[in-house]
C-alpha cells in the first residue's frame, strides 16, 4: 500500500468509529425511553461528550453552527434573566439547558457520515417496543391508557404521533415504492406508532397527528400532485390505518366522548368543583390562574423561583384541585411563560419558535436525506406546538429530551454539507 492509501484507510477507520459510537448512543437514547432506567439520560450525556471530543479534534465553525447556537441560547438566557431578578431555581433551568447540551451533538451529526436511514431504523425499533409496552399495560395489566418505561401517557402518545407522522412522510415520499428498505422500515414505524398513539388515549396526540398528516398531504401535493390514490404505497397505508381504527374504534370513541362530556360539564357548571376536577376543567382553571398571575406582574411574571409557591397559595385560597400543584406548568406554553416570565420571557419564547422554524425553512438541503430531514424538522416543531398548547413546554423530562434530540438531529441532517443558508 502507498502512503496515501494508508492515510485514506486510517481516515476511513476513524470516520467509521465516530459513526458507530454516535449511532449506538442514539439508539440507546431512543430505545432506552421504553425501560425504567436512566439509559436516555446517560446516552444524551454520552452524545454530548462525544460531540465535544469531535469538536476538540476537528474545531471548525460556520454560519449554520453559529446561528443554531444562538437560537438554542435564547430560552436559557431568558430563564437566567428571570432568575437574576427573582432568585435561583435550578430545577426550572434543567430542561431548557438541554438545548445547549445538544449543540455539540448538532455539530457532531453535521460532520460525521450519519444518514437519515440510521434515524429511521432506530425509530422503527423504538416504535415496536412502545407498541408492545402499551398493549401490555392496557390488555394484560388492565390500565385505562397505555404507556412505556419512563414515558407517561402524555409524552408516550405525543411522540408516538410524531413517529407516526415521520412514517407517513417517508411512505408518501416514496410513493409507489413498497418494497424498498426505507418503505418497509417506514411502514413498521407508521403502524406500530399508530397502535401506541391509539392505546395512549392522548387526545392532543391525535390532534397533532391529524395536523401533521394534513401538512404532509399539502407538501406532497405541491411536489407530486394531489392525485394520491394512484400510488400503491399510499393506498396500502390508508387501508392499514382504516383497519386499525376499525379495530380500536370503540376505544377512540370512548376517549372522545369523555372529552365532550367534560367540556359540556365545564360549560354548564363552570365554577363547580366536579367540573374543575376533570381533565379539561383543570386546564381551564390553570389558564385562568396563569392570566391572573400575568395581570399581577406583566413585565417579568411571578418568577420561575416563585411559581410553585404562588400556585400552591392560590390553590389553597380558591379551593382549586390539588392536582394543579403537582404540574410543572399551566397546560399552555404561552400562558405558562406569561405567568412565569412575563412579556419579556414570552417574547423570547416566541422568538425561539420563529427562528427555529426559519432555520429549517432557510436550510438548503443537498440530497434526499437532507430534504427529508428539513420537512420532518418542521413537522416536529409543529407537533410540539400543538402538544404544548394543551400541555406545557418542558413539562415532561423525557418529553423535553426527545424533542430536543429529534430537533437537533434533524437540524444537523438538513444542513449537512452546507456552510451557509445562501
Amino acid at each position: 500500500m502507498t502512503n496515501q492509501e494508508i492515510i485514506n484507510t486510517t481516515c476511513k477507520i476513524k470516520s467509521d468509529c465516530w459513526l458507530a459510537c454516535a449511532v449506538l448512543l442514539l439508539a440507546t437514547f431512543f430505545i432506552g425511553v421504553n425501560v425504567p432506567f436512566r439509559a436516555p439520560s446517560y446516552a444524551f450525556m454520552g452524545l454530548t461528550l462525544l460531540g465535544m471530543a469531535h469538536l476538540f479534534r476537528y474545531p471548525r465553525f460556520d454560519e449554520v453552527d453559529r446561528r443554531y447556537f444562538f437560537i438554542t441560547l435564547i430560552i436559557p438566557a431568558i430563564y437566567l434573566i428571570n432568575m437574576a431578578v427573582y432568585g435561583w431555581a435550578p430545577a426550572a433551568l434543567d430542561r431548557p439547558l438541554r438545548l445547549l447540551w445538544a449543540v455539540p451533538i448538532f455539530l457532531l451529526f453535521r460532520k460525521i457520515s450519519v444518514r437519515f436511514w440510521h434515524l429511521l431504523v432506530i425509530l422503527a425499533i423504538t416504535s415496536l417496543w412502545m407498541a408492545f409496552a402499551g398493549i401490555y399495560h392496557v390488555l394484560l395489566q388492565g390500565e385505562e391508557r397505555g404507556f412505556s418505561g419512563f414515558m407517561k401517557t402524555g409524552p408516550y402518545g405525543n411522540y408516538a404521533a410524531v413517529f407516526f407522522a415521520i412514517g407517513v412522510f417517508v411512505i408518501f415520499k416514496k410513493r409507489d415504492s413498497l418494497l424498498t428498505k426505507e418503505s418497509i422500515c417506514a411502514f413498521v414505524l407508521l403502524v406500530f406508532s399508530a397502535v401506541s398513539m391509539i392505546v395512549s388515549g392522548t387526545r392532543s396526540a391525535w390532534a397533532g397527528a391529524l395536523i401533521m398528516v394534513v401538512m404532509i398531504c399539502i407538501y406532497r401535493g405541491c411536489k407530486f400532485g394531489f392525485s394520491i390514490f394512484y400510488d400503491r404505497a399510499v393506498l396500502v397505508t390508508v387501508a392499514v390505518l382504516a383497519l386499525l381504527l376499525l379495530l380500536a374504534g370503540h376505544f377512540v370513541a370512548d376517549r372522545l366522548q369523555i372529552g365532550i362530556k367534560e367540556l359540556v360539564h365545564v360549560i354548564s357548571a363552570p365554577n363547580s368543583k366536579s367540573a374543575n376536577e376533570t381533565s379539561i376543567g383543570q386546564r381551564i382553571v390553570s389558564w385562568k390562574m396563569g392570566i391572573e398571575l400575568f395581570e399581577d406582574k406583566p413585565t417579568l411574571g411571578v418568577g420561575l423561583a416563585n411559581f410553585k409557591s404562588e400556585v400552591k397559595r392560590r390553590v389553597e385560597r380558591d379551593n382549586l384541585p390539588r392536582e394543579i400543584e403537582g404540574y410543572n406548568g399551566l397546560h399552555n406554553f404561552v400562558i405558562d411563560h406569561l405567568a412565569k416570565t412575563g412579556v419579556v420571557g414570552t417574547v423570547g419564547i416566541v422568538l425561539f419558535w420563529f427562528l427555529m422554524f426559519r432555520f429549517f425553512y432557510l436550510a438548503r438541503p443537498k440530497g434526499g436525506d437532507a430534504e427529508a430531514a428539513k420537512f420532518i424538522g418542521i413537522l416536529v416543531l409543529a407537533g410540539e406546538i400543538v402538544f404544548s398548547s394543551v400541555g406545557s413546554m418542558f413539562a415532561s423530562s423525557i418529553g423535553s429530551s426527545i424533542f430536543v434530540m429529534l430537533m437537533t438531529i434533524l437540524a444537523a441532517l438538513s444542513t449537512k454539507n452546507a456552510d451557509s443558508f445562501a
